[in-house]
């Protein structure tokens, strides 16, 4: 499977930025809920050192970068990685072509924060890799995750998807079982993926944003939430 996601993704890099977080406002709109969680949650200062999974082509480190943080991106994909190499020329981001459901190349205690976002679901060895962030990431270091539901709407276009749905119980035993204190929890959006994709103007996104609002107020953070954003402490 690593082989086929790889292939995937290295056909796909070129456009990969569009298609992923800019085709809409509505993708945008997504996107920015997934970095706002990160700058929350990451309090990175000058000289920290933040391993980002799977960095694509950038776009957690760009945000990163901004706090002068040092950046060592790992990913299945070289041509998602070429992407990223055209935006931080310079040394700024280091890059290695890693299969994290195997082995992190890391020593041991090596950073202090750790980002895993959009790509876990793409790893059927996910637990191995949770064990090997718990391995690189420092003491009292930080492990910022992002997880698909399989309880949510997301289950219905699971067949014509190429990744996996979690239950959201399991995933956060394993980080317990691992020494992780699960700090903060947070939902995302609970309508279809493809709804946001196709929300060209912002009047459409503050209606669908209202809607979600509303759904939000009566049922629990998480309970039908296509995916979860989770900020562990180990």
């Amino acid at each position: 499977m690593a082989q086929q996601i790889s292939a995937f993704f290295d056909k796909f890099s070129k456009d990969y930025d569009t298609s992923a977080f800019k085709q809409s406002v509505g993708l945008e709109y997504i996107s920015k809920l997934e970095t706002d969680f990160i700058l929350q949650n990451c309090p990175v200062k000058k000289g920290d050192r933040v391993l980002d999974i799977g960095i694509g082509t950038g776009r957690n480190a760009d945000i990163l970068l901004k706090k002068e943080a040092i950046i060592e991106g790992i990913d299945i994909s070289e041509g998602m990685m070429e992407e990223a190499k055209r935006k931080f020329k310079g040394g700024r981001v280091n890059f290695t072509v890693a299969d994290a459901g195997k082995k992190i190349p890391f020593k041991s205690d090596s950073f202090d924060y750790v980002i895993c976002m959009r790509v876990l679901k793409y790893i059927p060895t996910w637990k191995k890799t949770i064990e090997e962030v718990s391995r690189v990431l420092k003491k009292d270091g930080i492990f910022i995750l992002e997880i698909q539901n399989k309880s949510s709407i997301a289950y219905f276009g699971l067949k014509s998807a190429n990744y996996f749905l979690f239950r959201i119980k399991e995933v956060k035993n394993c980080l317990r079982r691992l020494d992780f204190r699960i700090i903060k929890s947070k939902g995302g959006t609970r309508l279809p993926f493809r709804l946001y994709k196709n929300i060209k103007n912002k009047l459409l996104l503050i209606l669908t944003k209202s809607f979600e609002w509303v759904i939000s107020k009566i049922l629990p953070s998480e309970y039908l939430s296509r995916n979860v954003l989770l900020m562990c402490k180990k």
